[in-house]
C-alpha cells in the first residue's frame, strides 16, 4: 500500500500500544463441529497521533477493534493455539506498532443486535480497523520495524530482510528502521493530491 492508499483509505494514522485483549464468544456452530477460531477485541491506545483526514474526528484515546484470535480443536474451547493473518503484526498486548486506522460509521439502534458479535457491544458507534494488510508495522524503541510481527518478534535486520525482494511501493516497508514521523511528509505530499475516499459501510 502506498501512501496514496494510506491518505485515500486511513482516518488516522498513529502509534498505538495494545492494552487489552478479549476473547469473542464461541458460536455454536463450532461447538457443536468440535472445533474453530475465536476471534478477539483488541484495544489500542492512541500514544501520538501523526495524521488525521480532513474528514475524520479525532480519535478517541483507546480505540477498540476486531481482530484474528486462537484456533481450537478437539472438541475443547480452552485449548487453544493463537493465531494471525500472515503478512502483518497479530496485535499483541504490551507491543507497539504504527497503524493507519479506518473509521467506519455505526448502525442504526434497530440492527444493533444483529452486528454485535462482528461489531462489539455498541454496534451503533463508530467502528474501526487496520486499512489492510500494509497497514501496520511493529514499532520497538522509536524506531520503525522491529517488535511482533505474526505473533513473534523479529529485529530490524530481520525485518529489512523479509521485504528486500519486495516492490518498494509499500509505505510501511519504506520506513523500516526511521522513527514514527518519518511517515508524515509522506501522507502529507499525498494528500495534497488525493483527497481520501468516502468510507465504506460495514455489513455484519
Amino acid at each position: 500500500m502506498t501512501p496514496v492508499d494510506w491518505v485515500e483509505s486511513a482516518s488516522v494514522v498513529a502509534v498505538v500500544t495494545a492494552v487489552e485483549e478479549r476473547s469473542k464468544e464461541i458460536d455454536e456452530e463450532s461447538l457443536q463441529r468440535g472445533e474453530g477460531e475465536v476471534g478477539r477485541w483488541v484495544g489500542l491506545r492512541i500514544d501520538q497521533t501523526l495524521w488525521t483526514s480532513s474528514e475524520a474526528a479525532p480519535p478517541p484515546s483507546v480505540v477498540t477493534l476486531s481482530t484474528e484470535g486462537w484456533i481450537w480443536r478437539n472438541h475443547d474451547p480452552e485449548d487453544r493455539t493463537e493465531f494471525g493473518l500472515g503478512g502483518r503484526p497479530r496485535l499483541e498486548v504490551g507491543e507497539q506498532y504504527l497503524v493507519a486506522l479506518t473509521e467506519f460509521p455505526g448502525f442504526a439502534a434497530s440492527d444493533a443486535a444483529t452486528c454485535e458479535d462482528d461489531l462489539g457491544p455498541d454496534p451503533t458507534g463508530a467502528k474501526w480497523g487496520v486499512i489492510g494488510e500494509y497497514g501496520s508495522v511493529p514499532v520497538t524503541d522509536g524506531v520503525v520495524g522491529p517488535g511482533e510481527f505474526q505473533g513473534t518478534l523479529r529485529t530490524l535486520d530481520e525485518a529489512r530482510a523479509a521485504v528486500a525482494d519486495a516492490p518498494q511501493e509499500a509505505l510501511r516497508d519504506t520506513l523500516l528502521g526511521q522513527p514514527p514521523t518519518a511517515v508524515v511528509p509522506h501522507l502529507e505530499r499525498a494528500a495534497k493530491e488525493h483527497p481520501p475516499k468516502p468510507l465504506p459501510v460495514p455489513t455484519c
